[in-house]
């Protein structure tokens, strides 16, 4: 899959700024209303959900006036109107025309869920991407929003959500890498600071922070450049304690440690080699709850009397092996881990699977890997006066 070409590069939200912009080869720019794209690097187009110029009859009906129009004169074309989508149609139109390729659709919280999914929609239609606005502020649709396959980004402005929740909300929309760009201006400063210091903290990739000194976002100043991502974006973060332990070299093997797990391997191959033979070859069998044989107790008592199937018993066998290595702890005890609890809890289950015949011709040969194991335990058995 190839790589975010927005990913790692920082913002410059532009659209207060005049005319064209000369843009970076290594940043992006949203340029203003109406503009085209920069010179250089990549371009977000700012398109409104709502009209810039008012409420010209053309695009009504329009809902009732709220804080955005009182502030801005912005008028909000009603989504059950023909003016909603003939505003949006056209934006993106003009949009296309000038060479855009990415979209930010501002003021999606002015609107139901139904009329921004609907926006996002016409610009995928135009093979626009679009760049979610304040997606918090959505509240419970934010991440149906956010995990729409055609936004490619987030915008956040000043008290409309913290890293923290940005995170959270990218990683419940299936989106973990997508990128953030938080700006703000005027006295806005300092939420930028302590943003871009929460980010580094927590260690947010692909999050970045801006300041505009110069009005309503007509400059750009870089509060944090996003941090790369880790190189497999698939995998999670290594954290710092797992970093260390992973510098830590493992010890060497006991060569008495292994002769005395091959032996007891060659004791379970035998054994596994009862058990085969014990089998049904054709009706498929169940764990039940039945009096322990010498075997079962020899397997490890009541834990593992679920063990009636060939696969359960070589699941066992293989997790013995490496709890002997030390390569994953055991299910109970004080080297008990996680891993060895689930893998306890796996064999459980690979019980109740049932066993045919053809399962049952894979054993044929275990008593031979018997007399193998037998015969390695023997050679790796210490000699009388040797060295190490």
């Amino acid at each position: 899959m190839p790589s975010d070409p927005l990913a790692g590069r920082a913002l410059d939200y532009l659209i207060g700024a005049d005319g064209p912009q000369r843009g970076s080869e290594d940043r992006i720019t949203e340029t203003p209303f109406g503009v085209g794209p920069a010179a250089r690097g990549i371009s977000v187009a700012y398109c409104n959900l709502r009209r810039e110029d008012g409420e010209p009859p053309a695009y009504g009906p329009y809902l009732p006036h709220d804080d955005i129009y009182r502030q801005y004169r912005e008028g909000r074309p009603d989504p059950q109107g023909q003016g909603f989508e003939r505003n949006i149609v056209e934006q993106l139109d003009h949009c296309k025309a000038l060479g855009h390729t990415l979209v930010e659709q501002d003021n999606p919280d002015s609107y139901p869920l139904a009329a921004v999914m609907h926006g996002i929609a016409l610009a995928q239609a135009r093979g626009l991407g679009v760049i979610a606005k304040n997606p918090g502020l959505l509240q419970a649709s934010a991440v149906t929003y956010v995990a729409h396959p055609n936004v490619r980004g987030i915008i956040v402005e000043e008290d409309c959500g913290t890293a923290a929740e940005m995170d959270a909300l990218r990683r419940r929309a299936g989106k973990p890498q997508l990128p953030v760009w938080f700006v703000s201006y005027g006295d806005g400063r300092g939420w930028a600071t302590r943003t871009a210091q929460a980010i580094r903290s927590a260690g947010y990739s692909n999050m970045g922070v801006t300041y505009s000194d110069e009005g309503e976002y007509e400059s750009s100043e870089d509060m944090l450049h996003p941090l790369a991502a880790a190189a497999d974006a698939g995998a999670p973060a290594m954290t710092t304690d797992a970093a260390a332990a992973a510098q830590v070299p493992r010890p060497p093997l006991d060569p008495a440690r292994m002769q005395q797990t091959i032996a007891r391997f060659g004791q379970l191959a035998s054994l596994m080699s009862q058990r085969a033979m014990a089998l049904p070859t054709s009706a498929a069998t169940t764990a039940q709850a039945q009096p322990l044989s010498p075997i079962d107790k020899a397997l490890g008592g009541q834990a593992l009397v679920g063990l009636k199937t060939p696969l359960a018993i070589v699941a066992y066998a293989a997790v013995w092996i490496m709890q002997a290595f030390g390569a994953v702890g055991t299910a109970t005890g004080d080297k008990a881990t996680a891993t060895g609890q689930v893998l306890t809890a796996l064999i459980a289950g690979f019980g109740s699977l049932g066993v045919t015949a053809k399962f049952d011709r894979a054993f044929n040969a275990i008593g031979a890997i018997a007399a193998l194991m037998r015969t390695m335990a023997a050679v790796a058995a210490p000699r009388p006066g040797g060295g190490g």
